[in-house]
């Protein structure tokens, strides 16, 4: 298992969780934490899992992170606004996977960032699991 991260502060709760979840649970393997830019990992995994940005800051952040999945693995676990549903398809479809599941969810965002206006607010999310040939 490999958590990838490109910010100190949160790879270290990672860890935290991490340490929590096996204190419940048998380890599952190794595991590494790698503080680096996504579009610098070039690992090829079996399954990757991904809670890219939304491309609300960043314009199209959220494509990058799902093309550098897709690139790595065979199987991807990914989320995105609902809003840009048309367009997450088209791209999954364009890279040569196909959608095996999708369900949407009401996600939570607290305020953590100094741009969050409101305490929490609920972001309507799709949920994919896509994998490799159609």
């Amino acid at each position: 298992m490999i958590f990838v991260e490109s910010e100190d502060s949160a790879l270290e709760i990672c860890r935290i969780n991490y340490e929590h979840i096996c204190e419940k649970y048998e380890r599952l393997g190794r595991v590494s934490f790698l503080c680096q830019d996504v579009k610098d990992f070039d690992k090829k995994v079996k399954t990757i899992v991904e809670n890219p940005p939304f491309g609300t800051k960043t314009k199209h952040i959220d494509r990058v992170f799902l093309e550098k999945a897709m690139e790595c693995a065979d199987v991807v676990y990914t989320m995105h606004k609902t809003s840009t549903k048309m367009f997450i398809d088209k791209l999954i479809d364009e890279k040569g996977f196909r959608v095996t599941d999708y369900f949407e969810h009401a996600f939570p965002i607290k305020a953590s960032m100094e741009f969050h206006k409101k305490p929490k607010k609920n972001i309507l999310v799709g949920v994919w699991r896509v994998e490799r040939g159609r």
